[in-house]
């Protein structure tokens, strides 16, 4: 082999080694990201907390769900297949967001759906009670 041939040889071995060493540290980066995250994870369904509470109003059963991550409500869901549809669906629909916002049941009931409103509520704050 030349000098050139050498020269050429080390060189490629040089830029193989370099790749080799940048996709190690970016290896090792990945890895550390890895364990951070699924650290994260763990201690977030450590947090997480799902109860159910069924209620009953003028047209049947009202079903509270609400997620807990430590004491914040991060989600309401409401399920009330017997309300009067623009009277107790109102509370349905408008309820769960407005609690969530709030992170509390201290929240104003629905005008014209003060029942369901209740029923919804006083779900809330037993499981907010239940939660403690």
């Amino acid at each position: 082999q030349t000098n050139l041939e050498k020269n050429k040889l080390s060189e490629l071995l040089n830029e193989k080694k370099k790749s080799k060493e940048l996709m190690d540290n970016e290896f090792n980066a990945l890895s550390k990201e890895k364990e951070t995250l699924t650290s994260e994870i763990k201690s977030l369904e450590d947090n997480i907390k799902i109860f159910t509470e069924k209620y009953s109003d003028y047209s049947g059963d009202v079903t509270v769900t609400v997620v807990l991550n430590g004491s914040d409500i991060v989600d309401v869901k409401v399920v009330g297949d017997n309300e009067t549809p623009g009277i107790g669906t109102n509370a349905i629909d408008q309820l769960p967001a407005a609690i969530v916002d709030a992170d509390s049941a201290d929240v104003d009931v629905v005008s014209g759906a003060s029942i369901t409103s209740g029923a919804i509520l006083d779900a809330v704050k037993d499981i907010l009670a239940q939660a403690q």
